[in-house]
């Protein structure tokens, strides 16, 4: 299955964009980088305009998921970290955000194997800073 999206430029001149986006036998959906990130910035802007709260951290751990699975580990550790952020309260797990709490703490740590050194260092950083909370006897 493609997907062929017409666009108009400033000039009026119509383009097509081919190949935008594919369906593959095991039910995944391969799509252009240039739909991809016109994606990924729709919905970060959903998500920011999100009241506070539950649905919100799980929006962000959603995105995160993602982006780390299309190999955006740098959007997908910024969406970790702040879920994990709104998890904490006064040095202490939010008790009901407790399981999504957990969530973006394996994110971070899926993050922390890939191959951007800088993300590398930051995630290592975070991980570093939490492990108290999920980790309490290392």
């Amino acid at each position: 299955m493609k997907l062929i999206i017409e666009q108009t430029g400033p000039d009026g001149k119509s383009k097509f964009i081919e190949k935008v986006a594919t369906g593959c036998p095991d039910g995944g959906v391969s799509m252009t980088e240039e739909v991809f990130e016109e994606a990924i910035c729709e919905q970060q802007l959903d998500i920011s305009f999100m009241k506070e709260g539950k649905a919100k951290i799980e929006a962000l751990l959603r995105f995160a998921d993602y982006c780390v699975e299309y190999g955006e580990y740098s959007k997908g550790y910024f969406n970790y970290s702040s879920a994990l952020e709104k998890t904490i309260s006064e040095g202490k797990i939010i008790k009901k955000y407790k399981n999504l709490a957990e969530r973006a703490y394996q994110g971070i740590i899926r993050c922390n194997s890939c191959d951007d050194e800088y993300i590398l260092e930051m995630s290592s950083g975070v991980l570093e800073e939490y492990r108290k909370f999920f980790q309490p006897d290392k």
